[in-house]
Order: C-alpha cells, then sequence, then structure tokens
C-alpha cells in the first residue's frame, strides 16, 4: 500500500460568502495526495486550490479528495464517474508536457478540467479558440473557466457560483 501525504485547506471566508457561497462551503475539503506523483503532488494541489477559488466551492464536492498516479493509464488524467473523489495522474504524461517545468499551464487546465467531472459534469464543450477548460484538449492560456464552462458545470452541481 502507497503511503499518502494528507494536506488539509480552508478556503477563506471572504470567498466563500462572495458570489452566491453558501455558509456551509467554509468546512475544510481534505485533500490526500499520493506521493507517488512526486513534484507533480503540490504542483496539482495548487491547480485545484485555484480552480476551487473560482468555482467558490460548489455543496456537493465530496469533503475529501484524492489525487492519485496512474502509471498505467494512456490518458494524462481522468475521473472515473463511479468515484468522482479521486482524480487520477499519469505521471509519465504530466512530466512530458512542454511546460511542465515553467508554467504548468497544461497540468492548471487539466487539473480545473477534470474537476469538473469530479463535480458530476460528464461530456465536454467544443473548444472554441482554446476558450473552454471543459473542452478536450484545449488550452485557455490563463487556465481559467470561461462563463461557458461554469454554465456547463453548473447544470451537474449547485453552491458556489453555482448557487440557484
Amino acid at each position: 500500500m502507497t503511503r499518502q501525504v494528507i494536506v488539509s485547506f480552508l478556503l477563506s471566508t471572504a470567498l466563500a460568502g462572495g458570489c452566491g457561497g453558501s455558509g456551509g462551503s467554509t468546512a475544510p475539503r481534505r485533500v490526500v495526495v499520493d506521493p507517488a506523483l512526486g513534484a507533480i503532488g503540490p504542483r496539482a494541489l495548487d491547480a485545484l486550490q485555484a480552480a476551487m477559488a473560482q468555482l467558490l466551492w460548489p455543496d456537493n464536492l465530496a469533503s475529501e479528495l484524492r489525487i492519485v498516479a496512474d502509471t498505467g493509464t494512456k490518458l494524462d488524467g481522468y475521473v472515473n464517474s463511479g468515484d468522482r473523489s479521486v482524480l487520477h495522474l499519469g505521471p509519465q504524461w504530466i512530466n512530458a508536457y512542454p511546460d511542465a517545468t515553467t508554467t504548468d499551464l497544461h497540468l492548471r487546465v487539466l487539473v480545473a478540467h477534470e474537476l469538473g467531472h469530479m463535480l458530476g459534469r460528464d461530456g465536454h464543450l467544443t473548444c472554441d479558440g482554446d476558450a473552454n477548460v471543459m473542452a478536450q484538449n484545449c488550452l485557455p492560456v490563463d487556465a481559467r473557466y470561461s462563463a461557458r464552462d461554469i454554465v456547463f458545470i453548473c447544470t451537474a452541481t449547485t453552491g458556489g457560483i453555482c448557487r440557484r
């Protein structure tokens, strides 16, 4: 069994209260990062926090998330619809990204994209000139969700920016 590192983080009350964030959205979310990810683990955690800050902690996100290495996958990352609390990453592919040692744009977009699936959103948008994180093989230059991404994700979740 792989030893795991547990990192807990708490979104600030000011951010959680903005844009329709719910009072329950300030509860800590525990993130378990697989040490087999090596240097990718902390970078993936940073990307997850950035994406969650933009969505303001939707209600149906699991209270414990896991970011695990899958060295046998042919994908750079995926979420299994049977357990949406786990983000699987293929370190062999992520380390091959052209920006892996500089901007980490590919990893940041990948993590934000998979977070949309973790929140229950299946399917993909069209890329539209690299505008949408929730498109496959799309690379928005700021790694942030577009307005279309947020509407798309909000059809599968509530709370945070998706508060109805």
